[in-house]
């Protein structure tokens, strides 16, 4: 149980808000060393505001907020970046090889790719960051989880060898790839990245000034040339300068900022998936559990839109597979609405039978009867609570009765552990790297007849999306008939730009920044 952990996760003083505004609107400080750097004012159409928050350490593989990963992203790049459909797309990357059954690949580099600072990139630099990440466990430990170790080939080649089987182990390698010199000078540590971005000038605690790559390693275009990065201290600041309009872009992820993120004057608003997914985890148990008609008339009794729309507020996407509804590997092929009627079908060929009109379904067991009563466990807050209501409601129209318990969020790990309860509403990330193994072979796993393991050795030794679409498309029917989990809602974030921006129409939520930028 403890992997649920790793799964689950204006008022200021004015004199701060004085200090952080006039960073804001101050001209950008020309560096003298660079004669390109932009120095006209605010009203400069190739210069934007964005927001991060203040750290202690600017080590971007230290980062614990979404806010600065997404800064990072810019100065920074990954060995590969997510495209909005979840491929991956090689960024330092130039070839990937598997090998030894599925258990290590080679990557390869691009070669000639060099720091901010001139140096070049290598495989030593590879290596030293999946060695810090594996060593220093925080904000990006679920995307090395699977690695064992890291080896050098070759200034170009480096080794990875795994514990686990990985389906798609390029969409875990995304974090940022550090320059080792700077690892090994912690205490002094400089942003050094290879991105399409570069500090240009800063003023500690206060503000980074980004600019253009120009030697950056592969085709960027973009209109803006200069990004004033405004260091704040908490998310309340952020969304304050936000609201005036000093930041350019401002993504507020739900349940941060919930259903007050609105659109600004003269703002474009973008509702964009995220990996946050909300389900419900059943107890086998128990002996209805285990009938998987019983689990579809659950699925089918469900009115997602009803979450989505009114609870959400629109904020959500129905979810009836443990995917992303935009990735490769989503398998719509079957209705997926509300059907009522099925449900009861359903509950009528298992023997449930309303034989008291109470409204409630009987059954018999051991000669006894007793009424078709289930009991639902979740976090006592107020979205979860909503939901547990749209289901009571679901599932009396079928003639089940649901009874709801709460528990505070610290105490339900315990609870879940003792299984007591028929359901478990939980939301967790499940990663952008579309592995199922909580689902099938680990924390939320059920006692189905689906070998989700033949399906991981034949993703994790397959490399291109044709081979491995397939794999997931006939995974995907298998769900569809176990229903081993049933699915409620993904998560959306909201994304606001200023008309300097354009008009958002798709984003890669790993990399929103580059989305944004490039044109």
């Amino acid at each position: 149980m403890k992997n649920i952990n790793q799964f689950l996760k204006i008022g200021m003083v004015f004199v701060f808000m004085f200090t952080v505004l006039c960073g804001c609107n101050q001209s950008a400080v020309e560096n003298p060393n660079n004669p390109d750097t932009v120095t006209e004012t605010d009203n400069n159409p190739n210069k934007i505001s964005i927001g991060a928050y203040s750290t202690e350490n600017p080590n971007p593989l230290l980062v614990k907020s979404g806010y600065n990963e997404q800064i990072n992203f810019l100065i920074y790049d990954g060995l590969y970046q997510i495209s909005p459909n979840y491929e991956a797309v090689e960024n330092l990357a130039a070839g990937y090889e598997i090998q030894n059954g599925g258990y290590s690949v080679q990557i390869f580099l691009k070669p000639n790719v060099h720091f901010h600072d001139g140096s070049k990139l290598t495989a030593q630099d590879v290596k030293a960051t999946v060695n810090f990440l594996l060593e220093n466990p925080g904000y990006y430990s679920h995307q090395v989880r699977n690695i064992q170790s890291v080896s050098v080939i070759d200034d170009y080649t480096v080794t990875l060898t795994l514990a686990e089987l990985t389906p798609n182990l390029k969409l875990q390698l995304t974090f940022p790839i550090v320059c080792k010199k700077e690892l090994l000078n912690a205490s002094n540590f400089r942003f050094n990245g290879t991105g399409a971005y570069k500090v240009s000038s800063q003023t500690q605690g206060k503000q980074i000034i980004l600019e253009q790559n120009k030697d950056y390693h592969r085709p960027f275009s973009s209109d803006i040339k200069q990004i004033e990065v405004s260091l704040i201290p908490d998310k309340e600041t952020i969304r304050s300068l936000s609201g005036s309009g000093i930041l350019d872009v401002f993504y507020a992820a739900f349940f941060d900022e919930g259903l007050k993120t609105v659109t600004k004057y003269e703002s474009t608003k973008f509702d964009y998936l995220t990996d946050e997914y909300t389900f419900l985890a059943l107890n086998y148990n128990t002996t209805y559990m285990q009938e998987k008609k019983f689990r579809k008339a659950l699925y089918k009794a469900i009115d997602r839109e009803a979450i989505q729309n009114d609870i959400f507020m629109t904020h959500a996407e129905s979810a009836y597979l443990p995917l992303p509804p935009n990735s490769w590997a989503y398998n719509d092929s079957k209705e997926n609405e509300k059907n009522t009627e099925m449900a009861k079908q359903l509950l009528s060929e298992l023997g449930y039978l309303d034989e008291d009109n109470n409204g409630v379904l009987e059954f018999r067991i051991n000669e006894e009867e007793k009424e078709l009563v289930l009991d639902i466990l979740t976090i006592d807050d107020s979205i979860k609570n909503d939901i547990c209501k749209t289901l009571v409601s679901n599932l009396k129209d079928i003639g089940v009765s649901l009874k709801i318990h709460t528990v505070s969020k610290e105490e339900f790990e315990s609870v879940y552990a003792e299984q007591k309860h028929d359901l478990y509403l939980i939301t967790t990330n499940i990663g952008y790297d579309l592995d199922l193994k909580p689902f099938f072979d680990g924390v939320f796993a059920a006692p189905l007849g689906i070998d989700y393991n033949s399906y991981l050795t034949k993703l994790a030794n397959a490399d291109k999306l044709e081979l491995k679409q397939p794999e997931y498309m006939r995974l995907c029917d298998e769900f569809y008939e176990q229903i081993p989990h049933i699915p409620l809602v993904f998560l959306k974030n909201t994304l606001l730009t200023t008309a300097k921006l354009g008009e958002v129409t798709k984003v890669s939520p790993s990399h929103l920044y580059y989305s944004v930028l490039e044109k």
